[in-house]
C-alpha cells in the first residue's frame, strides 16, 4: 500500500476515534488541543516507527536465533536473560533500522572528515546489507548466515538527545518477551528456510517471513 493510502485510512480512523464513545488515544490528543493533521502525523509515525520496526526486530531476532549465528541458542532464549541478550545482539549488528538520514546543523567533523553545515548525512547505526560488500553466491548456507554487520553499541539505534526514541525500552522489552515466549512455546523449533526473502531497504531490513517447524530433528544444516 502507498503512503498516501495509509494516510487516508489514518484520517478516517482519527475521525471515527474522535466521535467514538469512551476514551482512546486519538480522542485524548484532540481533547488536549491537537488538530487532525497533528494527530495524523503522530499516528503515522507511531504505527511505522513504533510498530513496524519492532515487528521487524522480532523477525530478525527469531531468524538469527534459529540459524545459529547468535550469541545464545534457541533453548537459551527461553529465559529472560537469553532472550534479552539476543535482542541486544541484533540491535547492535542487524537492527531493523540500520541507517538514519540527517542534515548537519553546523560545521563539524566525523573521524577527521569535515562536514559542512547543511550537508546531508547518512548515518550507519548497525550492520546494513545494502551498503555491505556483496557476498559470493557459492558460499555455503552457514557462512552466508554468518555474514552480519559490524557491531555497534546496541543503544545507538535508538538515537540520542531530542531524537532519542521514546519507546526504546518498550520496544526492547516487547521483543525480548515475545522471543522468550515463542522459545518456550515451541522448544523444538527449527528453520524450514535458511534463505528467506528479505526487506532490504536503506533504512529498513528484516526477513519477510521466518518459516519454522516444531519437531525433533537432526540439527545438522540442510544441504
Amino acid at each position: 500500500h502507498s503512503a498516501a493510502d495509509f494516510y487516508v485510512w489514518l484520517r478516517h480512523l482519527v475521525a471515527e476515534s474522535r466521535n467514538a464513545p469512551g476514551r482512546n488515544l486519538f480522542k485524548s490528543l484532540a481533547e488536549h488541543g491537537l488538530s487532525t493533521p497533528e494527530i495524523c502525523s503522530l499516528g503515522y509515525f507511531l504505527l511505522i516507527a513504533g510498530q513496524e520496526t519492532t515487528t521487524q526486530l522480532i523477525s530478525t531476532t527469531l531468524f538469527r536465533l534459529l540459524d545459529g549465528t547468535g550469541p545464545v541458542g534457541w533453548k537459551d532464549a527461553a529465559s529472560e536473560a537469553g532472550s534479552r541478550t539476543m535482542v541486544r545482539d541484533v540491535l547492535a549488528t542487524e537492527s531493523s533500522v540500520p541507517t538514519w538520514r540527517r542534515v548537519a546543523a553546523h560545521d563539524t567533523n566525523a573521524g577527521g572528515i569535515p562536514i559542512p553545515a547543511g550537508a546531508e548525512i547518512l548515518l550507519e547505526l548497525s550492520g546494513n546489507q545494502v551498503t555491505a560488500p556483496a557476498e559470493p553466491e557459492n558460499l555455503p548456507i552457514p557462512a552466508q548466515a554468518a555474514r552480519r554487520g559490524q557491531s555497534t553499541g546496541y543503544g545507538l539505534v535508538f538515537g540520542s538527545g531530542i531524537h532519542r526514541c521514546l519507546g526504546a525500552k518498550l520496544a526492547e522489552l516487547e521483543a525480548a518477551v515475545i522471543v522468550q515466549e515463542v522459545a518456550m512455546a515451541v522448544p523444538e523449533a527449527h528453520l524450514q528456510e535458511y534463505q528467506p526473502d528479505w526487506i532490504r531497504l536503506l533504512s529498513f531490513q528484516a526477513p519477510r517471513t521466518v518459516t519454522v517447524a516444531n519437531s525433533p530433528r537432526d540439527r545438522a544444516h540442510p544441504s
